[in-house]
C-alpha cells in the first residue's frame, strides 16, 4: 500500500512539474512574441510619425488655401460692385453728353432757322425794294 502511495504522489508530482515547465515555456513564447511585436512596431512607429506630420501640414494647407479662397472671392465680389458703380457712372456720363450734343443741335437748328429766317425776310424785303 505504501508503494502505491509513493507512485500516486510521483505521478501528482510528475504531472506538476510538467505543467510547471509547460506554464514557463509558454511565458518565454509569449515574451519571445512581445518582443518581436515590440521591434516590429518600433519600425513603423518612425513612419507613423511622419504620416502623421504630413497629414497635419496637408490640413493646414487646405485651411490656408481654404481662407485664401475666400479672401479671393471677396475682393472679386467687391471689383465686381465697384466695375458696376464705375459702368453705371460711365452710362450716366454718356446720356448727360448725348443730352448735351442734342441739346447743342437743337441750338444750332433754331439759330440756322432763324438765320435763313433773317435772310429770307431780308431778301423779300429788298426784293420789292430794287425792282421799283
Amino acid at each position: 500500500k505504501a508503494q502505491s502511495t509513493w507512485d500516486k504522489f510521483r505521478k501528482e508530482r510528475d504531472f506538476h512539474r510538467l505543467h510547471h515547465k509547460r506554464i514557463g515555456q509558454e511565458k518565454n513564447k509569449l515574451l519571445d512574441d512581445i518582443k518581436k511585436l515590440r521591434k516590429h512596431y518600433s519600425q513603423y512607429e518612425p513612419t507613423i510619425k511622419e504620416l502623421k506630420r504630413k497629414y497635419e501640414l496637408a490640413m493646414k494647407e487646405k485651411m490656408l488655401v481654404r481662407i485664401d479662397r475666400d479672401r479671393m472671392a471677396d475682393k472679386l465680389e467687391q471689383f465686381e460692385v465697384e466695375q458696376e458703380k464705375k459702368d453705371k457712372e460711365a452710362k450716366k456720363a454718356e446720356r448727360a453728353r448725348q443730352k448735351a450734343a442734342e441739346k447743342a443741335e437743337k441750338a444750332r437748328l433754331k439759330k440756322e432757322e432763324e438765320t435763313a429766317a433773317i435772310q429770307a425776310a431780308a431778301k423779300a424785303g429788298s426784293a420789292p425794294g430794287k425792282g421799283a
